[in-house]
């Protein structure tokens, strides 16, 4: 959490730093319109620094929240992936069914959309 000067007073005024606000957003993750949201703004998050995001995923509590956000960073690939320890970081055990009738991912253990899954991808149908 950072925060900006705002108005005449500088007051300060939190706001979330890019990793962060990407995992509150995988949180409120629903239904198939989310996933789609989300691929967007993962699409462009190529700039992410992965010390804190290990630190941001190591302390958070919601194991649905850091399985979507490894899979999302697997699907797209970027440079940051490569260098993200995922080593401590608890993703709890059992499955997770994230959308009724998707295809399951065997790494995460989690149901994603079956349009949304590539063809080498490590997936059930």
């Amino acid at each position: 959490m950072s925060s900006l000067p705002f108005g005449a007073w500088d007051w300060p005024v939190p706001i979330s730093t890019p990793e962060l606000a990407l995992l509150e957003l995988l949180a409120d993750v629903r239904e198939e319109a989310d996933f789609s949201a989300a691929d967007k703004f993962f699409e462009g998050a190529v700039n992410l620094r992965p010390g804190l995001l290990y630190e941001l995923l190591a302390n958070c509590k919601q194991v649905k929240t850091k399985r979507l956000f490894l899979w999302f960073s697997d699907r797209h690939g970027h440079v940051w992936r490569k260098a993200l320890e995922t080593e401590g970081i608890d993703l709890g055990r059992g499955k997770r069914m994230l959308v009724k009738g998707g295809a399951f991912n065997a790494v995460y253990q989690i149901t994603v959309p079956r349009q949304m899954v590539k063809e080498n991808e490590n997936t059930l149908f």
